[in-house]
């Protein structure tokens, strides 16, 4: 197996961290009533929690793994930069008060990641199944 130094990959254990964090979070978000610089708060300590499980490593690093980690930040990397090109002028022109801010942005990113780089995973399965 080869060994992928050149990728910035935390070790496996970060994943459970980076789902704690997130979980925690998100009961804090909805659990507790907060003023009104809270939500940002965390909000931040969410996406620091799914950065970590972004991050960490799968328990076996292989080439279809880091085919799949390519392939999900240049999805994720196109849709972030699409959204944040194209909504400002689509709320200016709505008139919509909704502003998309870094956070906003941020979570979407680490989301599509997450969903493209599991849905790419499971299609590789399925393939190989076949």
């Amino acid at each position: 197996m080869k060994d992928y130094h050149y990728l910035f990959i935390l070790p496996n254990c970060f994943k459970a961290v980076g789902l704690i964090i997130a979980a925690v979070a998100a009961i804090a978000s909805v659990v507790l009533d907060m003023n009104p610089l809270m939500p940002r708060t965390v909000l931040s300590v969410f996406i620091l929690g799914l950065l970590l499980f972004v991050l960490a490593k799968e328990k076996r690093e292989d080439e279809m793994i880091v085919r799949a980690r390519y392939v999900s930040v240049m999805h994720a990397l196109v849709v972030g930069i699409f959204i944040a090109i194209v909504l400002p002028p689509l709320m200016l022109w709505m008139k919509s008060p909704l502003a998309v801010g870094v956070q906003e942005l941020a979570l979407a990113v680490l989301c599509i990641y997450i969903v493209n780089f599991y849905w790419f995973l499971i299609q590789s399965k399925r393939e190989k199944c076949d």
